[in-house]
């Protein structure tokens, strides 16, 4: 029921947006590019992260992930011709040197919280906090600029905070032999 009214308060609040109204779904492409993105990363990491044994579980899981994110980084940096440039850049003070610095702590202590919450909880229930968290944007945003959320926009997305707040993650399965089930149903006993 919880799933069901997150997903009527996204819904709802499409239906009050005013580029869904002129340009219908195409207005959308990216937020459903975005959605599949996000849902297959975070369902693919936590399935990825559970077959490796670290000695430090969350420690091991942010180092991995930043070593891997090199790679794909490493080339963006080749295919837009950053590292050309590079020898020709402006080296940065003291201010630019700390500022680098505390960033890129934040993003590790960022990446640290994350891969502790998704530890503790399915990979589902990480997903709608991470979505039900953009509430926080949206609001900065109604605040700065007058071209996003109505305030009936906004209630709706209320409704999918509410609605996240209610999510439970359903009980595991026990794991169990299926010929047992079977055969425990017509009444044989299984030595």
């Amino acid at each position: 029921m919880a799933l069901f009214g997150v997903c009527t308060g996204a819904i709802g609040y499409v239906l009050c947006d005013s580029e869904f109204q002129m340009k219908g779904i195409s207005a959308y492409f990216w937020v459903f590019l975005y959605l599949v993105a996000i849902v297959s990363e975070m369902t693919y990491a936590k399935h990825m992260i559970t077959g490796i044994n670290f000695e430090s579980p969350i420690w091991g899981s942010v180092f991995y992930t930043n070593v891997l994110s090199t790679v794909p980084i490493a080339s963006l940096a080749v295919v837009s011709g950053e590292l050309r440039q590079l020898p020709h850049a402006e080296q940065p003070g003291s201010v630019g040197i700390v500022m680098l610095a505390a960033c890129c702590m934040l993003g590790v202590c960022m990446n640290w919280s994350g891969w502790n919450c998704r530890s503790n909880i399915s990979a589902a229930s990480y997903s709608l906090l991470g979505v039900a968290c953009k509430l926080n944007s949206v609001l900065l945003n109604v605040l700065i600029w007058d071209k996003h959320a109505t305030p009936i926009g906004v209630m709706w997305l209320i409704l999918c905070l509410v609605c996240s707040a209610f999510y439970q993650q359903a009980p595991l399965r026990e794991k169990t032999n299926p010929c047992h089930e079977i055969y425990a149903k017509i009444g044989r006993n299984i030595v």
